[in-house]
This record gives C-alpha cells, sequence and structure tokens, in this order.
C-alpha cells in the first residue's frame, strides 16, 4: 500500500508539473495598467494587445505612446472605440480617417507593426488577422515632421487605456515559410527574401517549372503562419505544352 500511495503521488506530482508548465506556455499575455511605462522596441518587436470591448457610443480611446532611448520624443498612436477612427503623432490629422475592413467580434486582437523600408517606412495595423491601416510615413502639407520624429529609436513605450481592460504581449513568430498544402508554389524571387517575415508583409509567388499560376501571386503574412491569399498551380497539360514549343518555334 505504502508503494502505491508513493506511485500515486508522483503520479499526481506529475500531473500538477505538467498542467503548470502548460499553464505558463498559454499565459504570455499581460495585463496592461492605466500608463504604464516599459522597455518595448517597436521597430524591431511587433506589439499586440487584446481587447474585448464593444459600444456604439462611446469615447474610448487607445493610445500607445513610443520614447526614444532617452525617454524623449514622444509619438503617439492612437484610435477610438466609437468608429474606429485613428491617429498617427506627427503624421496624420485628429481622428479623421478611419480603420477599414473591422472585424464584429467582441474580442479584439490589435497586430501594430513599424516596418521599416529603405525608401519608405509604414505602420501597419491588423485586427483579428486582417490588415485594417497600412499607414505610410511621409511627410505632408501642415506634417512636416512625421519622417524625423518617426526616424527616432523606439526604445519606451506607455500604454493609456482609460477605462478599457486590455492585455499585451509581443506578436509570436510571424511567418516562417511558404504553406506546405500549397503543393509546387514557390517564391518568385527565390533568395531576396529572409524568413520570417512580419506581419503585414507581402511576397509574391509563382508556381514551379510545367505549372501554372491558377490563383493569386501574392500573399500576405497576418499571423503566425498564416497568409491572406490562396495561390494555387495545376500542371500544365500536355496539349497546352506542345501548343506553346510550336508556337515558339515559329518565331
Amino acid at each position: 500500500m505504502v508503494g502505491l500511495s508513493r506511485l500515486s503521488l508522483l503520479i499526481w506530482c506529475g500531473v500538477l508539473i505538467s498542467f503548470a508548465a502548460s499553464s505558463e506556455q498559454g499565459s504570455d499575455w499581460k495585463t496592461v495598467e492605466d500608463e504604464m511605462k516599459f522597455e518595448y522596441n517597436l521597430k524591431r518587436d511587433p506589439i499586440q494587445l487584446k481587447t474585448n470591448f464593444q459600444c456604439n457610443s462611446c469615447d474610448q480611446i487607445l493610445t500607445i505612446k513610443v520614447f526614444d532611448v532617452d525617454s524623449n520624443n514622444r509619438r503617439d498612436i492612437a484610435w477610438t472605440f466609437e468608429d474606429y477612427s485613428h491617429r498617427i503623432g506627427h503624421c496624420s490629422s485628429w481622428f479623421k480617417q478611419q480603420f477599414s475592413d473591422i472585424s464584429a467580434d467582441r474580442e479584439k486582437i490589435w497586430t501594430v507593426v513599424y516596418e521599416e523600408g529603405e525608401y519608405q517606412s509604414r505602420i501597419k495595423f491588423l485586427c483579428n488577422h486582417v490588415i485594417v491601416l497600412d499607414f505610410v510615413i511621409a511627410d505632408s502639407i501642415g506634417n512636416s515632421e512625421c519622417e524625423k520624429m518617426w526616424q527616432m529609436d523606439t526604445s519606451w513605450m506607455e500604454i493609456e487605456i482609460g477605462e478599457l481592460a486590455v492585455e499585451y504581449r509581443t506578436a509570436p513568430g510571424g511567418c516562417t515559410s511558404l504553406l506546405q498544402s500549397w503543393k509546387h508554389v514557390v517564391l518568385a524571387a527565390e533568395g531576396e527574401l529572409s524568413w520570417p517575415i512580419s506581419y503585414g508583409s507581402s511576397v509574391e509567388v509563382s508556381c514551379e517549372e510545367n505549372y501554372f499560376q491558377a490563383g493569386d501571386n501574392v500573399v500576405t503574412c497576418v499571423g503566425e503562419d498564416q497568409f491572406i491569399g490562396q495561390p494555387k498551380c495545376s500542371k500544365i497539360k500536355a496539349p497546352y505544352m506542345k501548343l506553346h514549343i510550336w508556337s515558339w518555334l515559329k518565331r
């Protein structure tokens, strides 16, 4: 009986340890306290915010404030829950533009991406794996400091939530490869892309030799190995190949 009790105790401890480990792995979301400030490099790591809030007439605003390494040069990214209008600090007018294709789901996961390019940089928003904003950072009339301010580093972050309940985490992964289910689909420009690619990034795809593209030729990463776009490669039939060769010989 003593041996059996010890065995039962060991099994029970193993279950507890296993449960604790699995709980820890699934608990990467952290609760946001209003105006909390922490180290976070938005240019390196996209951030995700989770909200569970619905309103038809309210003035709740969620604001991400980013600062340089010395906690100066503040830039804001803010959006409202009344009509999902948004503002990019130093770049866009105060809540005059709205997000597109917002999910009707009560729970929303917002992914904010800063994509630094050789010639122009962008801020992209995704809501429940759908791109709702692709904003080009560029100077315009009345916003002459847009590029200058956003060229500075983004080493610190503060999140202002008001009365909202918000959780945050570093956006996981991105897209690490084309999907295995896409048979005979390859990158259009092999060797020019470095995996993984970030949320909101698009890549051009084509087909292996003797196959033709019968679906989308551009796919966009919208989650952890999740894409928008459905490429499809179909086998070139023999009659088509003969006709193609004959046409080429007649040139």
